[in-house]
């Protein structure tokens, strides 16, 4: 009975929320519903924050007027890549960690390859990871590769690898909340030297 009930929950939050068409922001957090069903239902959403919103990875069209993506669950690489493809127009990224699949599913070498052949995510400014674990951060690194534009870092542990990476992809970072973090200055110094040369 109890699963029957989650379902006729779900059918009606899903029904009720299609009806209301100025709806920009919305909070999901005591709630599990399908991604590409919500996006598909609620196409005008701009902010979008849940606990854990299966189905980023399988995203089938463009959702151009989310700005805002708040996960709080881990992440697997390749499905925040593809769901990342579908949401051009994304500002702001919430996530608890960046993990990568299982080895029998999609190795590292492959998950460097699906990186080369990735287009970067030029909207993306500001990224918030608050509880990366440490398996994941070759993938934190690949992910900082797609994303050339940020401004705006928290919370991400920073080991050795991701400070490079920050300082090689990430040229216009110009905040760091993190402590213990690098300090963003060495980024605006380098911006201002190269104004002037």
């Amino acid at each position: 009975m109890h699963g029957i009930m989650k379902d006729v929950a779900r059918e009606y939050i899903i029904e009720t929320l299609s009806l209301l068409r100025n709806l920009r922001v919305l909070n999901l957090v005591w709630f599990l519903l399908n991604l590409p069903t919500l996006l598909d239902t609620v196409l005008q959403l701009q902010r979008l924050q849940g606990h854990d919103l299966p189905g980023l990875g399988s995203l089938q069209q463009d959702y151009p007027n989310l700005r805002a993506l708040d996960i709080r669950t881990h992440v697997k690489f390749t499905q925040l890549l593809e769901g990342l493809k579908h949401l051009p127009r994304l500002e702001k990224l919430r996530i608890e960690s960046v993990l990568g699949d299982p080895e029998s599913v999609v190795s590292y070498k492959e998950a460097c390859r699906i990186t080369d052949t990735t287009p970067p995510f030029s909207q993306l400014r500001f990224l918030q990871v608050d509880n990366q674990l440490w398996s994941g951060d070759k993938y934190m690194v690949l992910l900082l590769r797609l994303i050339p534009n940020l401004v705006r870092l928290e919370n991400l542990t920073i080991v050795p690898t991701v400070k490079e990476a920050l300082w090689e992809y990430c040229y216009y970072l110009d905040e760091i909340r993190i402590v213990g973090g690098p300090d963003a200055e060495l980024w605006r110094e380098r911006r201002a030297k190269d104004e002037h040369r």
